[in-house]
């Protein structure tokens, strides 16, 4: 009988899939997990995260007392006694204190006194002014864990130390979010990468091919599926993932939101008369940057988040569905 091209190449995936890996796509033990593949990619292509590769730790949270005893056997330069001491600086930076180092024999003018922020500076390349790293650490914190302003106050208050002003924050929120956006696109266009080299490996004439054109549209098997930021359908925030089924890498992706936090207090100061209609009408037309961007029920973002993908794809699809998919149909539609 005669197969087909794709007929071949889905018996060599489906060869692969019994063991008969080529070296680009090596062999891994029963008990690895999906993670661990994508790891193992990852680091083919040099892309890993830069925390794992930490070899010390930087960071600490400390009792100002603790360091008290550590220089308590301490000579002070200046007159010899041990008498140096660890004081705060009332005047802080967010998250960043100034330490001084002072000694209660000769203190005064003349007396020993050095001081030194408990945070190194991070220099901007498009802005003259500076930030402090740990500011910015924490506020890449409220991000990972999916937290605001508030909570971050609550662990300041619970701690006992300083937090951000809010300008602050909102100044750091913006960069953090450029950065995050920036660094999710080169990863998703090196897993991109990972992917066409996983499929060349197992197809010698679509190794071929791209050899003969890098930019080569390729085809290849993906799943969907969907999530929310909370359970019921209730959640403001949805997510598609469009997953290549060979290697498990994230091959695009779409997030929904239909909340923009900018426009409901806009929209509320228009309904309390803090504003006039005509002011927010004109705010409007400059709010550029809104987060939201779907209008629709929360069940109904993953069927939207699905049409959005396909519909930049470059080819046709052949699809398979359990037949109780919203977004196999949405797809369809295109």
């Amino acid at each position: 009988m005669q197969r087909s091209r794709k007929q071949k190449q889905q018996l060599r995936f489906a060869r692969c899939g019994k063991g008969k890996q080529s070296d680009g796509l090596a062999e891994k033990p029963s008990g690895s997990s999906t993670s661990d593949r994508k790891l193992s990619l990852g680091n083919q292509g040099g892309f890993n995260d830069s925390a794992t590769d930490c070899a010390t730790q930087q960071w600490l949270i400390i009792h100002v007392a603790r360091l008290n005893e550590l220089i308590s056997d301490l000579v002070c330069p200046n007159c010899a006694a041990s008498d140096l001491f660890i004081n705060i600086d009332p005047v802080n930076h967010g998250f960043c204190s100034s330490l001084l180092l002072e000694c209660s024999t000769c203190k005064g003018e003349s007396g020993y006194r050095r001081s030194v922020y408990t945070s190194t500076r991070l220099q901007s390349q498009t802005r003259g002014d500076v930030a402090f790293d740990v500011n910015v650490r924490m506020v890449l914190l409220a991000h990972e864990l999916g937290m605001g302003y508030a909570a971050l106050r609550e662990v300041s208050k619970v701690l006992g130390i300083p937090s951000l002003h809010l300008k602050t924050y909102q100044r750091h929120d913006k960069r953090v979010t450029v950065a995050e956006i920036e660094r999710g696109l080169e990863s998703l266009h090196k897993a991109r990468e990972q992917i066409r080299q996983a499929y060349s490996d197992v197809d010698p004439e679509l190794a071929e091919l791209l050899r003969e054109d890098a930019d080569a549209v390729i085809n290849i098997g993906v799943s969907f599926d969907g999530t929310w930021k909370k359970r019921g359908f209730t959640s403001h925030y949805g997510i598609g993932v469009c997953i290549d089924i060979l290697t498990g890498l994230v091959i695009d992706f779409e997030v929904l939101s239909s909340y923009c936090h900018a426009c409901v207090l806009k929209q509320s100061a228009k309904i309390e008369g803090k504003i006039t209609v005509e002011e927010f009408n004109s705010w409007r037309e400059t709010h550029t940057d809104c987060a939201k961007n779907f209008t629709g029920s929360s069940k109904a973002m993953e069927q939207q988040a699905a049409k959005r993908i396909w519909a930049r794809s470059v080819s046709r699809h052949q699809l398979l569905s359990d037949g109780d998919s919203s977004a196999f149909k949405e797809v369809l539609s295109l």
